[in-house]
């Protein structure tokens, strides 16, 4: 009995020891089926990922280029103002030499005028003074 026994007892552990096994083979078929499908996965999210980066890269390489070209304009006017500021500074300091000499002449006229003026004011006052007399006078008689 005991060779029996040993004999049932040996094919049952080996039996046992397969199916242990077989089931250890079909978890770890499905894990590694499994860590297959995560890293495909894995590796064509990051191939989309690094796609968007290069749309993100080009886009940002045209608004790049842009700048560059909109700041090249900007330079371009500035250079303009500033040739047309050196054009026009001698013919404003001219002209504001001009002005000065036209504000000095007149505030000089103003000087002699005013004597003249104040005559004229000082003569028509004794003149009106004079007629308003006469009429006084000439209303007191006829009243």
């Amino acid at each position: 009995m005991s060779t029996k026994f040993t004999k049932d007892h040996s094919i049952a552990i080996v039996a046992l020891i397969g199916a242990i096994m077989g089931f250890v083979g079909s978890i770890g078929q499905v894990y590694f089926d499994y860590q297959k499908n995560q890293n495909a996965l894995t590796y064509e999210q990051q191939i989309e990922s690094l796609n968007d980066v290069v749309k993100s890269i080009d886009t940002l390489k045209e608004f790049v280029v842009e700048q560059k070209e909109n700041l090249k304009e900007s330079q371009k006017s500035l250079s303009e103002l500033q040739a047309k500021q050196d054009q026009l500074k001698p013919v404003i300091e001219a002209d504001q030499k001009a002005i000065d000499a036209i504000f000095a002449l007149q505030a000089e006229q103003n000087k002699k005028n005013i004597w003249w003026e104040r005559a004229i004011g000082f003569f028509l006052g004794v003149a009106g003074s004079l007629v308003a007399s006469l009429i006084w006078s000439y209303m007191r008689r006829n009243a």
